[in-house]
């Protein structure tokens, strides 16, 4: 994902993720950043998401 924007300024971004739900309940959405160092998880962000078929 690239924002339209470059460092030091606020940017726009827009994607779809398509998926199925494949349970009513409790998920989370997990994003993150690929460390360009060691391709480790950085900048990792966990939301809740209540699930309904």
């Amino acid at each position: 994902m690239t924002a339209t924007s470059g460092t030091g300024t606020r940017g726009t971004f827009e994607f779809t993720v398509p998926f199925e739900v494949p349970f009513d309940g409790v998920g989370e959405l997990i994003v993150f950043e690929s460390s360009a160092k060691d391709g480790s998880r950085i900048n990792l962000v966990e939301i809740p998401l209540r699930m309904t078929r």
